[in-house]
């Protein structure tokens, strides 16, 4: 075996051992993992990209959103690294060097890739419609408040409740362009999916 089938037949390896240990085998098996599969995805897709990367940008954003016990659970599968800077977090790295290929290669897997992709967009879309709903319940209230309130209190300046109203509807069209980009999105997936890749 010459070297170059041996580090192939390595990276092979760990991408199976990689799709089971991060995502489980099936629905049921993602369930007893201590993170997501949207939260693994997430951490692959980045670290397939770059050697390392901040912490504080992984955890902040969907899907962790300060999930903090997510990462440290992929630290403990040694899944990834989390380095450290004056007795704090810093950096994510993969578990291994070696994972840094097989991240890659599992991402690049176009079948895999549009499955995971599909399921990550569907939680955005989710939680962007649900706060859709929430802003037009708000903008439904203060556009009620606004009919009701007494306009001598505010003549010299701006209504609070107009300038709420601009404040989530503003938001409310983010949201709603958001949906419709992560589902033309996921028509395109799911046209590679039904071309087998």
């Amino acid at each position: 075996m010459k070297v170059d089938e041996a580090v192939e037949d390595i990276i092979s390896r760990g991408v199976a051992e990689l799709r089971k240990n991060a995502f489980g085998d099936d629905a049921d098996d993602a369930k007893s993992l201590s993170w997501t599969r949207e939260q693994a995805w997430k951490v692959l897709k980045v670290l397939s990209k770059a050697q390392e990367v901040g912490y504080y940008d992984i955890l902040v954003e969907f899907p962790f959103k300060g999930d903090e016990s997510a990462l440290r659970s992929m630290e403990h599968a040694e899944l990834i690294s989390i380095g450290t800077k004056d007795g704090r977090p810093c950096t994510i790295r993969p578990g291994k060097p070696v994972f840094r290929y097989v991240f890659e290669r599992v991402v690049n897997d176009k079948v895999f890739q549009a499955t995971q992709e599909l399921g990550y967009n569907e939680k955005q879309i989710a939680e962007a419609e649900s706060k859709i709903k929430t802003y037009e319940q708000e903008l439904a209230l203060l556009v009620e408040t606004m009919k009701n309130e007494n306009r001598r209190w505010y003549q010299f300046g701006q209504s609070p409740c107009r300038e709420r109203a601009r404040y989530v509807g503003d938001k409310l069209v983010i949201a709603e362009r958001k949906v419709e980009g992560l589902e033309r999105k996921n028509n395109e997936l799911k046209r590679v999916l039904a071309k087998g890749g």
